[in-house]
């Protein structure tokens, strides 16, 4: 191989990227440049150094036979030093500086390496080189500096290029590479990249850039990597439009839940007002009882005394806790908003976030649709073409035979005739006058030779004009073929670089999608773990919901309670502005009838057994107001025992709505992460697709080729055909036509030889001369037709060459599009998840400082109001005592308070049988629960046997996937069909949309029967839990008992030394009162109860959706908010009203019979009657307080089971 041949020319641009040569390379060959150099070195020559000059590039140029060839100046090779890189830019010598050419052998080496000799081979090499005269070198070779002079230096910049002689021969051409040279201990450390750039004889340049460019070529086409198929654009289509339609109720459920949390709001607000009504009516009752305490008559022994001071000091330390645990709700409510408000910020940017992701997926998918129409319109253009081209050729090719043919035959037919009628002509006159015949003969024959001529000069002129229009054809079609090829030319050169890049980055992109898989797969473990919890979340919500609603209950009934004690104590201050006016008339009464018996009576015996029973009446008195003072005492520490356990329950639901909130808290975050889990997944997924598309795109592209090759050859073939019998028929047509004219011929010549005319004979030899040399023109003018034609062949195989070029280098600019898509994307979503987190991050913040800031304003507002309800209840309070001091003294409302206490009576009778009825709906309430575990147990059996038969579905459509796999193999390898080929992608569109379906299906059906199994745990949890709150409602109503027990027996003994029938009424109120706590336990368990089956189905709904949500991807609709808590509002007070109208009843009654009846004159009977009345009061009170709130408990109980649908 020579020089030339060996070696071309590498620019920068289109170098392969995977040549480097070795730095060793530079003592491949005994005479290298590099040898050469360090010899001259060795040998003393003051060459001048120039910095790094010559090992940048050096210029090779090719000199005449017989002369010496030149190099560089300095070919010495780039050395790294310790001060940092070159002094200034490296110089590429001019054309004209060159050194003769000196021997190898001419000086030693410096080298510390051993130089190989000089071979046998390599001096006939030389001896060859310079007899030929063709002593020239095509390329400089860098070598490894010294390390004697440079040990801190670990690479040279090194150019390797093998040098070879001028002559033939058969090694291979080494080629030229580039390195860089780096300093380990430089400064700079810049690296320096050299590049030999050497200039092949001309001789080779065609044939040698022609093998560069196809092994280029063929190293992509080989190195180029290949993924897995992926499923169809069908399959991925139908499923986004499942995934958005079921998103949609994902979207519904997060609307809900934001409803949900807007209700929780709003309630929220309502039981702080709510809670600070109640603290102001508790303290103004406590001030009350407090001044009533105080301004009611002091006994005279120090017990008494001692007993009422322990009583304020117990009740200033009870308010004084009541007030710090009503802070610390507010703080905890306070905080519970805020907690509610962020959580509400925080899925709004969960769903604006996957809309956008959402958008973006949208438009990637619209843009690959397109660019794929564009490309089979383009290939249906192309194919369309080439057909029309094919057709057309054929068409004239088709025409012009015929033509030609038709004007042969016409011809040689008119020669015919015109030959026989000379001849008949000839013969008739023969025998008259032969002198006559012979010009006759000569003067046809020569109007028929010019005749035949004329035909002759027609015939070649048209076939003239249809060569020149089919040359002018030929002609326009092969410019616009090169310029066509000239535009892919440019084409290919522009793609080489962007082939090279994406060598690279597919190298890149493979690493990343190993890693990628290997992530995915524990991202997908991660993601069922995830949606278990999430689920667990979403009851744990519901839960906190039904929690949030028992709060509100429970602050609607101590609101209530308020109402109605307000209500009472405002009809107790218009009875004791009554019975104050009526007392005050009866001791004006009693003092003036006292002081006239006593004027009377004065030392009379009758007058001290008076005095002695008035006294023992009095000192009854005074024990029946210190007992009722004690049963006072008593019912409010019943009453604050009451408030306790509320406190005590709003505690635990504050610590439930807490823990749920807590959980929506992580499952928002969880949701976020499944938002970018899903975006990855949708990017993965579009990679995907943009792969199966290219691969679809080669299949597609090797199938037309294959079926455009088949069908020109087979047109070919037809034409080769078509074209040599055309020429056989031609042929034997002339043949025929030359044995006919020949045997006329040999007729005249024997007519003539007959007549003995030697002239004649002569003519006709003529024209037989002339007609061979005619026909024999034909017969070139058909050959040449035939070479035509076999061109155009050559052409047209050409211009498929060309085409199937044209359609790789397409294939080759489609996928670096695709990539440069796939990169954008994966940029514009990791803008868009930075975007997202920056903005979470933020209003987080602001919903921090707007907490702390309302935290602290609803701090003050509370101390405020507190401070406020604390005056106004001390000076209630007092003015309440004031009162009940006045009508201590009254006398005839105990009989009015025992007939209250029948009536009393008769309405716990009632209210019995009213929480019997509870009780038998309670009952009939949990048959129904379980009549609902068991249909949950029958529909996780339901759902596990459809797991099992979708996974057999699923498996018998993996089998039916890979015989259609394995059929559409065998189609490819087969010879392509175009029909059987749509059938068969048809036919895998359908499989894969199928697979996927069960698939999708299967999992619903798995994450059902999860969600199934969790919501039985819960259903069981809850009903653990219920059993515990019914036990502790248990506990609670047998305290409420024992305390009731005791004031009742208390009453009881006070009421028996007033009268027996107050203590048989006691008595029977007593037991009523024990029914009553009976029942309202009942009752709270009941509300539990219920309250728990209505979490079961808000849990169940939730956990529905939740499946959908996790089936499908992604949501974007809004549902109009629910109702939530608005419609539980509780029945107005009709009870209370009803109660006050009864109580303002008896109050006129026993007015109007102490009117009427003969009252009772001492001061003892009427402080007693006053005490008992007090006493009879409360009790009333009480018990109307418990029956209101057993009423609430039944509303709310209605108004659960008609808010859970």
């Amino acid at each position: 191989m020579s020089d030339a041949e060996g070696f071309e020319v590498v620019q920068h641009g289109d170098a392969p990227p995977a040549a480097p040569a070795p730095a060793p390379a530079a003592t491949l060959s005994p005479t290298s440049p590099k040898v050469a150099t360090e010899k001259k070195a060795a040998a003393g020559t003051a060459a001048p150094k120039k910095p790094a000059a010559t090992a940048t590039s050096a210029a090779k140029r090719p000199g005449a036979a017989g002369t010496t060839a030149t190099k560089p100046v300095t070919s010495s090779a780039a050395r790294t030093s310790t001060t940092g890189g070159l002094s200034k830019p490296p110089a590429r010598p001019t054309a004209g500086a060159a050194t003769t050419k000196r021997p190898s052998t001419a000086a030693s080496t410096v080298s510390h390496r051993s130089q190989p000799s000089v071979s046998e081979d390599e001096k006939k090499r030389a001896s060859i080189s310079s007899g030929t005269g063709v002593a020239r070198r095509t390329s400089t070779v860098g070598a490894t500096s010294s390390p004697s002079k440079t040990r801190t230096s670990t690479t040279a910049a090194t150019t390797a290029a093998a040098r070879k002689p001028a002559t033939a021969s058969g090694t291979t051409p080494s080629r030229t590479a580039t390195s860089t040279t780096r300093s380990s201990t430089s400064s700079t450390a810049t690296p320096t990249t050299t590049r030999t750039a050497t200039r092949p004889a001309a001789t080779s340049t065609g044939a040698e850039t022609k093998k560069r460019l196809s092994s280029v070529s063929g190293g992509t086409a080989t190195g180029t990597t290949r993924h897995t198929p992926r499923p169809s654009l069908a399959s991925s289509t139908s499923s986004t439009v499942a995934a958005a339609a079921a998103a949609a109720e994902s979207a519904k459920e997060i609307e809900d839940l934001r409803a949900k949390l807007a209700s929780s709001e709003t309630e929220i607000t309502e039981l702080k007002a709510q809670i600070a009504s109640s603290e102001e009516k508790i303290t103004e009752l406590t001030e009350k009882a407090n001044a009533a305490a105080t301004e009611r008559p002091v006994p005279d022994d120090a017990i008494g005394k001692e007993a009422l001071e322990a009583l304020k000091v117990e009740h200033a330390a009870e308010i004084e806790r009541l007030n710090k645990q009503v802070a610390e709700f507010q703080e905890k409510l306070a905080a519970a908003e805020a907690d509610v408000t962020a959580q509400k910020n925080q899925l709004a940017e969960a769903i604006q976030a996957k809309d956008a992701v959402e958008a973006e997926v949208a438009g990637l998918k619209t843009s690959l649709g397109s660019l794929q129409a564009e490309h089979e319109a383009k290939l249906d253009e192309a194919q369309a073409n080439l057909t029309k081209a094919t057709d057309e050729h054929a068409a004239k090719l088709e025409a012009l035979q015929k033509s030609l043919t038709e004007q042969h035959e016409a011809a040689v037919q008119a020669l015919e005739a015109k030959h026989v009628e000379e001849l008949r002509g000839g013969d008739a006159e023969l025998a008259a006058n032969h002198e006559k015949a012979i010009e006759d003969l000569k003067a046809s024959h020569e109007r028929a030779t010019a005749e035949l001529q004329k035909k002759i000069d027609d015939l070649v002129a048209s076939q003239m004009a249809l060569e020149a229009a089919h040359e002018s054809k030929l002609a326009s079609e092969t410019a616009a073929g090169e310029t066509k090829l000239g535009a892919l030319e440019a084409e290919i050169s522009e793609l080489k670089a962007k082939l090279e890049a994406a060598e690279q980055g597919s190298e890149v992109a493979k690493s990343e999608l190993e890693a990628k898989a290997a992530s995915l797969a524990s991202l997908e473990a991660k993601v069922t773990e995830l949606e278990t919890e999430l689920l667990a979340a979403k009851d744990e919500v519901a839960k906190a919901t039904s929690t949030h609603a028992d709060l509100q209950r429970l602050i609607d009934t101590l609101q209530e309670e308020n109402k109605s004690k307000d209500a009472t104590i405002e009809k107790m201050k218009e009875e004791n502005e009554a019975a104050a006016t009526h007392h005050q008339k009866q001791l004006q009464q009693v003092s003036q009838d006292y002081e006239n018996e006593i004027e009377s009576l004065r030392g009379d015996a009758f007058f001290k057994r008076k005095f002695e029973e008035l006294e023992a009446k009095h000192n009854e008195l005074i024990q029946s107001q210190q007992e009722t003072a004690e049963s006072h005492a008593k019912a409010l520490e019943a009453a604050k025992a009451e408030y306790d356990a509320a406190v005590k329950a709003l505690e635990a639901k504050e610590a439930e709505h807490q823990q749920g909130l807590d959980a929506l808290r992580a499952s928002h975050a969880e949701e976020l992460e499944g938002a970018k889990s899903m975006a990855r997944q949708a990017q993965e997924s579009s990679a995907e697709e943009i792969q199966s598309l290219k691969e679809s795109h080669a299949s597609q592209i090797e199938i037309l080729k294959g079926e455009s090759e088949s069908s020109m050859a087979k047109e070919l073939d037809a034409l080769k055909a078509a074209h040599s019998e055309l020429l056989e028929g031609w042929k034997k047509d002339a043949a025929a036509e030359k044995e006919q004219l020949l045997a006329n011929h040999a007729e005249q010549l024997a007519a003539a030889k007959s007549a003995g005319d030697d002239s004649h004979a002569a003519l006709l030899e003529q024209v037989k001369k002339d007609l061979e040399t005619k026909h024999a023109e034909e017969l070139e003018k058909l050959t040449a037709e035939l070479e035509t034609a076999n061109a155009l062949k050559q052409d047209l195989e050409a211009a498929q060459a060309k085409l199937a070029d044209a359609e790789a280098t397409h294939a080759s600019a489609v996928e670096s599009l695709k990539k440069t898509l796939e990169d954008n994307h994966a940029v514009e979503i990791e803008k868009l998840i930075a975007a997202h987190n920056k903005a979470q991050e933020a209003l987080k913040e602001d919903s921090a400082a707007n907490a702390e800031a309302q935290l602290e304003s609803l701090r003050a507002e509370h101390a405020t109001l507190l401070g406020e309800l604390t005056a106004k209840y001390e000076s209630d309070f007092k003015s309440a005592a004031e009162k009940v001091a006045k009508v201590e003294a009254a006398k005839g409302e105990v009989d009015t308070a025992l007939e209250d206490l029948q009536a009393e009576h008769a309405k716990m009778e009632a209210a019995k049988k009213e929480v019997d009825a509870a009780l038998e709906a309670l009952k009939t309430e949990h048959a129904k629960m379980e009549e609902a575990k068991r249909e949950v147990d029958a529909a996780l059996n339901a759902l596990q046997e459809e797991c099992d038969n979708l996974g057999q579905q699923l498996a018998h459509e993996k089998m039916e996937k890979f015989t259609a796999q394995a059929e559409l193999d065998a189609a490819r390898n087969a010879k392509p069909d175009t029909s059987e080929l749509d059938a068969l992608k048809e036919k895998l569109a359908d499989l894969t949309t199928a697979h996927d379906k069960s698939e999708s299906e299967l999992k619903a059906s798995h994450e059902k029967a999860s969600a199934a199994t969790a919501e039985l745990s819960s259903i069981k949890e809850e009903l653990a839990m219920a059993q515990k709150e019914l036990e502790a409602h248990k506990l609670e109503a047998d305290a409420q008992k024992k305390t009731s027990e005791a004031d009742y027996k208390d009453m009881h003994d006070s009421m028996t030394q007033l009268i027996e029938e107050a203590q048989k009424k006691a008595a029977e109120n007593e037991k009523k009162a024990a029914e009553v706590e009976q029942r309202s336990m009942e009752k709270i368990a009941e509300v539990d109860q219920r309250l728990a089956e209505a979490d079961q189905k808000i849990a169940q709904l939730t956990a529905q959706l939740k499946v959908r949500d996790a089936e499908l991807a992604e949501a974007r609709t809004s549902a109009e908010p629910p109702k939530g808590l608005a419609a539980s509002r509780f029945a107005n007070s009709s009870g209370s009203e009803d109660t006050g109208a009864t109580a303002e009843k008896a109050a006129e009654e026993a007015a109007a019979e102490g009117e009427t009846t003969e009252p009772d004159n001492s001061s003892a009977a009427i402080a007693s009657l006053s005490k008992a009345q007090m006493t009879v009061g409360q009790l009333m009170d009480l018990d109307n307080d418990m029956k209101e709130n057993n009423r609430r408990i039944l509303q709310s109980i209605t108004d659960v089971k008609s808010a859970a649908p």
